[in-house]
Order: C-alpha cells, then structure tokens, then sequence
C-alpha cells in the first residue's frame, strides 16, 4: 500500500488513511481512532490534537503488507519524534543516500528545510507499536528564552532546522519507561476530556523522558582530565551513599548539595570516575543487590524489588531479566529447588548412616 501526503498534518493523514481503510473515524473529544480492518490487518490507529501546537499519531497493530506514507511539503516541517517500541520501518528522505532501517525499540528525532521528500515505510505481517509525535517548531522557536543554556545549545539546530536528522540511542531504562508509558495510553479505560488530557500527560511524559536522555548523552561525556582529588573524594562520598540506601537512593540534585558538586561536575566526575553514569551505577547496584536477596531463597519477588527500590515489580521483572537473562520468580525457584535437592541428599545421607 502507498500515500502521498501534500503536508505534515496528522489529522489530515488520519482522515487520508480511513479513506483508504474505507472505516470511520470515531472521535472521542480530542482523540481520533480507526480500527484497522481485517482484510488489511488488525490492530488500532489512534490521533490527538492538542490545543498547544502538539498532535500524535499512535499505531498498535499489524498489516498483511508494506505501507508507505511519503510526505512534501513546501513548508518547514514541524519537530517530529518517532517512538518505535516494536516492529519493522525504513525511514528515507532527501539528501540520505540510503534508506535507514529501523527495527524497534528505536527513537529519533527528525524536522527537515522546505521542499524535503520523506518515506515512512511499515513492514507488513510484524506487530507493531509506534508513536509519531509532531510539534509546531515555531511555537517552540518563540520559548527559547524558557530552555537552559545546556538546552539550547543541544536543541536549537533541531529547533531551528539546521539539522535534518537525529538518532537517539536507547538504554534500556528508557526504553522500557517508553514502552510502559505507551501502554498506559493504550490501557486507558477513560473517556472524553479525562481520557485525552490524560493521553497528553504521558505523550509528554515520554517527549520529557526522551529529551532528558538526549540531554544526558552528552552531559555524562567525561571532560579530558581526571578528577581533582577534593572531587574525588567527594564523588567517593556519592558513592557510598547510594550504597548505603539502594531503596531510598536521593536524586541527582539532593547528592549534588550533600557533596558540595554542582550537577555538571558531579555527572561528568561520576562518569570518569567509575565507568557508569549514576543511574547506570544505582541500576547495577540495585539488580546485584536482589540477585543477592533471592538467593537466600525465602522473600517473595514483589518484597525484593521493593526493598531495592523498585515500587513496580513488574518492572524489576523486566530489568532483571535484561541483566541476568532470567527472570526473578524462576531464578527463585531455581534457588529453591537446589536447596531442596541438596536438604534431600543430605537427609539420605542421614537415613543411610542410621
């Protein structure tokens, strides 16, 4: 299946895209659905429109063939993210001397000159969850005096369109965070104005959560030197008191008065330091730290990941399983069955000596 898009408005290509399904559009104050019907695939195509320059575009399903959506425009385009959390794209505009192939999860950021050529293409007969958001780049153009002096100097060439393309890679914090809140928008059982305000909420929750590790990327680059050895001593200091309370760990901003740092040097003198961003650091320290308590076997899995300081055990699941490669209630039971096994050779062992 192919479409051609004459501009970047994601109303318009909802409406395009049920024309094309032959379905209905079904409005729900601010948010716009289609169901993918059954002789093209299955799933849902969900839009917003916000009232502050703001419209997203979700998909969550699968198509029994390719589709692809291209887009000119004579105008600038807007600043668009594309969240991938699953699925098969190829993403290809003017000047790139390749399609780029993505396979999720996978973010960037992307916003073109006037008169670019741009192909979004979906892989058929593979699940697919992607988010397209689309912000007016003027609007945040006017609010620059509202961004940092860090902030502006990471965004204002994508702000500005000076650059074409951006990949962000992912950590797997992020991605799984991503992926949750993506969920949660999809999971939402409300309706009318609570329903859209709340679908807004997470959009910008995930556009800040993407932001931040952008942001982050090039905080957390480690300066040339080595640290100071005041600062040393002091980032040895942070070190211990995230040991020290893995579950109540303080944020980056309580250590950064505790220590007398401020965040820059803290997070560039960390990194040097140690090998690992904080939260990398902290992320380590807690997995080891219920690898070790579920080895004694007896605590339940939501009880270790609260001691750790995860207040979602299904997300400790996840991240556990990520770094061990299994997940936390079977690494239980294997811990249990061997102490089973070993009470019951020993208990032979006994009956045999009698």
């Amino acid at each position: 299946m192919k479409k051609q898009f004459s501009n970047y408005n994601l109303l318009q290509f909802l409406k395009t895209i049920s024309d094309q399904f032959d379905e209905t559009i079904i409005q729900d104050c601010q948010e716009y659905k289609i169901e993918i019907p059954a002789s093209i695939g299955k799933g849902m195509m969900y839009g917003y429109d916000f009232e502050d320059g703001l419209q997203a575009m979700l998909l969550d399903g699968q198509l029994n063939q390719d589709c692809e959506w291209r887009t000119e425009d004579s105008s600038p385009s807007p600043f668009m993210m594309f969240y991938i959390a699953k699925g098969n794209f190829q993403f290809e505009y003017t000047g790139l001397e390749k399609a780029l192939t993505l396979k999720g999860p996978k973010a960037f950021f992307t916003t073109h000159p006037p008169a670019v050529k741009q192909q979004l293409t979906l892989k058929g007969k593979t699940p697919a969850l992607l988010l397209l958001l689309y912000l007016k780049r003027q609007l945040y153009i006017d609010h620059l005096h509202c961004f940092s002096e860090e902030e502006k100097q990471v965004f204002s060439s994508m702000l500005t369109g000076k650059t074409q393309i951006e990949m962000i890679p992912q950590t797997p914090q992020s991605t799984t965070d991503a992926i949750d809140i993506l969920h949660e928008i999809l999971n939402n059982d409300k309706k009318g104005l609570t329903r859209s305000s709340f679908a807004k909420s997470k959009i910008l929750e995930l556009f800040s959560l993407q932001l931040e590790e952008w942001k982050s990327e090039i905080d957390d680059l480690p300066a040339a030197e080595e640290p100071q050895a005041d600062n040393l001593e002091l980032l040895n200091e942070v070190r211990a008191i995230l040991l020290n309370d893995l579950k109540n760990a303080p944020t980056i901003e309580t250590l950064s008065r505790k220590v007398g740092l401020n965040q820059q040097k803290l997070k560039r003198g960390f990194k040097l330091a140690f090998g690992k961003t904080i939260n990398e650091f902290l992320r380590e320290e807690r997995l080891k730290a219920a690898r070790e308590m579920l080895s004694q076997g007896n605590p339940t899995v939501r009880y270790v990941a609260s001691a750790v300081g995860y207040d979602n055990a299904s997300y400790f699941a996840r991240r556990f399983q990520e770094r061990y490669g299994v997940y936390p209630v079977d690494y239980l039971k294997i811990i249990r069955n061997k102490k089973s096994g070993a009470m019951n050779r020993a208990r032979d062992v006994q009956e045999e000596e009698q």
